[in-house]
């Protein structure tokens, strides 16, 4: 129904935008990659869309490259794989990082997203594995595979602090929207500023 939506972005979080198109406001659900690409508040935005339909549930999902949204739906495509799961898989594992995930079949790593267990984590390589297998881009997989681990390792650390999941995550998705080029111990202290202000 929606192919993209642009307009001014009004509201924006780490998990949700508003974008007002010609004074209807539109929520978008958006993973961490497209919030950290969205401009400030005010400013014009596009996003390349999704509407979820499912009985009275109307579910809009905005993305910020192409990319991005055909993992999306190709990971909807799955048994047992709904739009938050999807959402927090594309979230947490950059586009590059994910197809090496696959192609490498690393159940482990793909199990350290939430809502991923081992059983879901071995479907979703088998049946992703042949539909990447000739859309392997080597560019820069080892440096968006550290910066996931980097921010996979920050947040477990937080944890073991006492802080909840979602809390501690929150808090490093802002340190991050700064600053991308932090290393695991910058991630701690500045996220703990955040948690502590």
């Amino acid at each position: 129904m929606y192919s993209f939506l642009r307009g001014k972005l009004v509201e924006k979080d780490p998990s949700k935008v508003v974008i007002d198109v010609q004074g209807v406001g539109y929520q978008l659900l958006v993973p961490l990659s497209t919030f950290s690409e969205c401009p400030d508040v005010g400013q014009p935005i596009e996003l390349k869309t999704y509407l979820h339909v499912r009985e009275d549930i109307l579910g809009l999902y905005g993305f910020y490259c192409t990319d991005e949204k055909k993992m999306f739906l190709a990971l909807l495509s799955i048994s047992g794989v709904g739009p938050k799961v999807a959402l927090n898989i594309v979230s947490h594992l950059p586009f590059s990082d994910l197809k090496h995930i696959i192609a490498e079949e690393d159940t482990l790593l793909l199990q350290r997203v939430p809502g991923v267990g081992k059983k879901m984590a071995s479907r979703i390589i088998l049946e992703l594995k042949e539909k990447i297998k000739d859309d392997m881009d080597p560019k820069n997989i080892g440096e968006s595979s550290e910066k996931m681990r980097s921010f996979e390792d920050a947040l477990l650390a937080l944890i073991s602090l006492g802080y909840k999941r979602s809390i501690a995550e929150g808090a490093l998705k802002k340190v991050i929207q700064k600053n991308e080029k932090l290393d695991v111990e910058q991630s701690i202290r500045l996220g703990l500023q955040v948690l502590s202000g």
